[in-house]
């Protein structure tokens, strides 16, 4: 029967105390005296032939059941066993009885101090695969200089070719040329803090990176960690970064994934990473979109929330953060647990200009995910300026439904609150979902920025309070113009409208409004930039309602 970690390691320290004891006794030395020598075992043989194992020392069973991606915590051989001492240790498939019939032998010298055992490679010894082997490292147990946290890196996937680990950020190399069975001449020692480590072809450039991970964090000062490659690159079981501390306690080390692998992934998806550009940032969520896959950052308080506050994670930051996937209410997010700012002050992404009937219909594909609408006419129910922790019923041309709404976080989350509402504006921001029930409905749009919802561009809407009696298309001004014109329209009631100029040979040349307008009168600037000189049409249609009128640019 398969053990857990935890069993794995007491089992490794009993039995070998008990050994030690057996030992001590029958030496006459006391059994808790001072031992010389201190050992910590790794299993990183990924072959199905060794996934558990039992290991003999000295004829001594010392781990029962070890299985793969676990490790001993360092335990104390014999204190009568002087460094330099050669023993032997057998390595037995996990069934076997003894140690009669090894899977592999080897006799290895134990200095002073403390040496960690790596075990790698095919128990089968196939052609083309790495034959197994058990690695002796000298280790230490505790950061070498206080408060900084000593790495040393392992090459342990038997398909992954030479590499360089390179701290993306600094761009320092921490492991050059590492290949199969090798490791960093000595620890690295580094600050304590988070680190976007990236894994390269050896002697590569940053550019062409096979992996990206998000390693460590403050609370590692004054330890030592063993990072390994563990694992295939094209099979099962595939390569990951084990980090293992001396207590023998192990995890993974985060890898970057897309944020549409970590949107889209199994329900199961854990511990990993995503990178992107944070597209807004603050309060609770915070944005990061890579590429058109987009994902919320949910925290309420922690490290997170605290950068967020203080600026130091912003609109612009490429940001790195991992954690585990959960699902509030239909929208898929990232609770926190590490983060990098990789770099600062990029441009946005641009946004997709995408109008109510898409995001209804196909509102997933866009879920935080920075986003354009025009022509957005927002029911304010009796508000002048917009509240927090609010939904408004939304339209445009595309959809009167109501299928899409907007929806204002809470105070903390947004500083649109006291925001006049526009009679018709444009929303730049970011989509939001909530449904308890079905996760194909919901869909929101989230302002977070006060500037996220604008009065619509060239359109101003005069005093209402006596609305016109009929559709009217009145004349430009001035006339002639050079390079801008005004031109003025109105209408009885709320209605689809397309206004367009034509050049004397009848080609469309702009269209200075397409979309649902309310009641009232409406004033558009016509740009002429760019157009040459001479007489052009402006048309206006609404229905059955169709005008039009000229006007001569002259430059």
């Amino acid at each position: 029967m398969k053990r857990s970690a935890t069993a794995t390691r007491t089992s490794f320290y009993c039995l070998a105390v008990a050994a030690a004891t057996f030992l001590c006794v029958a030496a006459g030395v006391p059994a808790d005296a001072l031992g010389q020598i201190r050992v910590q075992a790794i299993h990183n043989a990924p072959y199905a032939e060794a996934a558990v194992v039992d290991v003999y020392l000295a004829g001594q069973l010392a781990a029962d059941d070890f299985e793969f991606r676990t490790a001993s915590e360092f335990v104390e051989l014999p204190p009568f066993i002087p460094p330099g001492s050669t023993l032997n240790v057998d390595v037995t498939d996990a069934a076997a009885t003894d140690n009669s019939a090894p899977i592999y032998s080897e006799q290895i010298t134990f200095p002073a101090g403390s040496t960690i055992i790596v075990a790698v490679g095919d128990p089968l010894n196939r052609a083309g695969n790495p034959p197994f082997d058990l690695i002796p490292i000298p280790a230490i147990e505790s950061g070498q200089t206080a408060g900084s946290l000593s790495a040393l890196f392992v090459h342990g996937s038997p398909d992954a070719p030479a590499i360089d680990l390179v701290d993306r950020k600094s761009g320092a190399k921490l492991a050059d040329d590492l290949s199969h069975g090798t490791f960093t001449p000595s620890y690295v020692d580094v600050a304590a803090m988070s680190y976007a480590l990236g894994v390269s072809p050896a002697d590569d450039t940053d550019e062409s990176l096979l992996a990206k991970f998000l390693a460590f964090d403050a609370s590692l000062a004054d330890s030592a960690i063993v990072v390994l490659a563990s694992g295939f690159v094209d099979q099962e079981p595939s390569i990951k970064f084990l980090a293992v501390l001396p207590d023998g306690s192990e995890s993974f080390v985060a890898e970057v994934i897309d944020v549409y692998d970590a949107r889209f992934g199994p329900d199961t998806l854990a511990n990993f990473a995503v990178e992107g550009i944070v597209t807004r940032a603050r309060g609770r969520i915070t944005y990061v979109q890579q590429d058109s896959a987009a994902v919320a950052v949910f925290q309420t308080s922690g490290a997170v929330r605290d950068a967020v506050e203080a600026g130091d994670i912003a609109m612009g930051d490429t940001l790195i953060v991992s954690g585990d996937r959960s699902d509030f209410s239909s929208l898929q997010q990232i609770s926190p647990s590490n983060f990098v700012v990789l770099s600062r002050g990029h441009t946005l992404p641009e946004p997709q200009v995408v109008d109510l009937a898409e995001l209804a219909a196909n509102g997933e594909n866009y879920e935080s995910e920075l986003i354009r609408v025009t022509g957005l006419i927002i029911d304010p129910a009796g508000d002048a300026t917009f509240n927090t922790s609010t939904t408004y019923d939304i339209t445009d041309a595309s959809d009167q439904s109501n299928a899409v709404s907007l929806r204002t976080p809470s105070s903390s989350d947004t500083d649109i609150g006291g925001v006049p509402i526009p009679s018709l504006s444009t929303f730049e921001g970011v989509v939001g979902q909530f449904s308890s029930t079905d996760p194909a409905v919901g869909y929101q749009l989230a302002p977070i920025e006060a500037t996220d919802i604008e009065a619509q561009p060239n359109v101003g809407i005069e005093d209402n309070s006596e609305l016109p009696a009929d559709f009217a298309l009145l004349d430009a001004y001035p006339n002639p113009f050079n390079p801008t014109t005004t031109i003025s329209f109105e209408l009885p009631t709320a209605a689809e409208v397309l206004l367009q100029v034509f050049d004397v040979l009848g080609k469309q040349v702009r269209v200075l409004e397409s979309g649902s307008l309310p009641a009232g009168r409406h004033e558009v600037t016509f740009d002429a930039d760019g157009l040459s000189s001479g007489i052009y049409m402006f048309r206006l249609e609404s229905g059955d309602f169709l005008a039009a009128k000229t006007v001569v640019l002259m430059k």
